[in-house]
């Protein structure tokens, strides 16, 4: 009789022990699928809320010039890419535009001589006459690629007479997560080129 009891009691304990594993193991299974939704949400309050899958960048337009013959300057410009994002940043096209501003355009002298406004309502900024363009295209076999947290730059020369004492220079770089669209960064710097013999602001160049 004391065996039986016995054997009773192993029973039961094994009966207990595997319900309380069964029981383990849905808790273990709900366990996971909560941290699959918290993750899946996390990932997508950073990827997708904050844009962390995007490339992040900031660009710095840096100018200097020096006189090369009496009668022109070297103006060289760096392009600087910070990459302040979490992803490899690359990009396909840029370009660099620069646009005289001083000696201002004949008509948009006359304008503000008239007291008038040479911009129109639906215009915001002035299209300042365009001088030169720089363009690169990207590839494969020359790419343009930026690690995060790191920097990198590009270069353009440009030689202008010395009429020219102001300038404004225009960068668009593309997006290559925005393929199909004109979609990128751009920076926009005004540069004043200190000559020795400074030309009358407002006289028309030749």
């Amino acid at each position: 009789m004391g065996n039986q009891v016995i054997l009773y009691s192993n029973e039961s304990t094994q009966g207990i022990l595997s319900n309380i594993q069964d029981i383990s193991g849905i808790i273990l299974d709900i366990a996971t699928v909560i941290a699959l939704l918290v993750g899946g949400i996390w990932t997508y309050l950073l990827f997708v809320k904050q844009r962390l899958s995007y490339p992040r960048i900031n660009i710095t337009l840096k100018v200097d010039h020096i006189p090369v013959t009496e009668s022109h300057n070297l103006v060289y410009v760096e392009i600087q890419h910070d990459n302040k994002g979490s992803i490899l940043f690359s990009a396909e096209k840029a370009e660099l535009r620069l646009r005289q501003v001083i000696p201002l355009d004949k008509t948009i002298s006359e304008e503000i001589l008239l007291g008038k406004d040479p911009l129109s309502n639906e215009e915001t900024v002035v299209e300042w006459p365009l001088l030169y363009q720089r363009n690169w295209k990207f590839s494969k076999d020359n790419p343009f690629e930026i690690e995060p947290n790191e920097k990198d730059s590009i270069f353009a020369d440009f030689f202008l007479t010395n009429e020219v004492s102001c300038v404004q220079l225009y960068f668009y770089i593309t997006n290559v997560k925005k393929k199909g669209k004109s979609i990128g960064w751009t920076a926009t710097k005004t540069y004043k080129i200190y000559n020795d013999n400074d030309k009358v602001q407002g006289k028309k160049s030749d």
